[in-house]
């Protein structure tokens, strides 16, 4: 398996920051120090700008998830980690346009399906992507908060490596479903 070129990680539990085998061989981005407080990413590599917000609690505390931002060529994908509440409105403002958001949907140890499709509504993707959850039932409870919200069509992704590009982002949001998947 190929090494990428960089690997972020959204928070120290055990299936975000496993960075062993990367370690010495490829750029680490963390969204948060060993203490917990926050990272403030905003740096070019390869290409591709990197930013970050950290997800405090609002009664403060340490860092417990990182929103990562990724943009080259005009096309900017979000990957909402492990998301437990929504984008702070500082940080719905500072987030621009998102082409594509990565969303986990668990719906347990992250936010729930109604505020997850709320998030996506204003967040107003071209695509988003579920990530973060186990089992085929979770992906049709999601598609059916997203309709509650008004974003109703779902495409199922060519392969499981997809091509992007500002010229082809569909109109209006599409929830995109991997191939694996059944289609809700």
């Amino acid at each position: 398996m190929p090494v990428p070129g960089a690997v972020t990680v959204s928070n120290f539990h055990m299936t975000h920051s496993q960075t062993g085998p990367y370690e010495g061989k490829t750029e680490i981005l963390y969204g948060l120090n060993r203490a917990g407080g926050p990272v403030v990413l905003d740096r070019v590599f390869k290409g591709v700008r990197v930013t970050n917000f950290a997800q405090v609690p609002d009664g403060g505390g340490s860092v417990v998830n990182t929103l990562f931002v990724f943009q080259a060529e005009g096309l900017c994908i979000a990957h909402f980690g492990n998301m437990r509440f929504g984008p702070s409105p500082q940080q719905f403002a500072a987030l621009g346009k998102v082409h594509v958001l990565l969303l986990p949907i668990d719906g347990m140890g992250n936010v729930p399906h109604e505020i997850a499709a709320q998030v996506v509504k204003r967040v107003g993707p071209n695509i988003v992507i579920p990530m973060h959850y186990f089992g085929p039932e979770l992906p049709v409870q999601f598609a059916a908060a997203l309709r509650v919200e008004g974003i109703a069509q779902v495409v199922r992704a060519p392969s499981n490596e997809i091509e992007l590009s500002l010229r082809r982002m569909p109109q209006p949001t599409v929830y995109m479903v991997m191939p694996s998947e059944e289609i809700p």
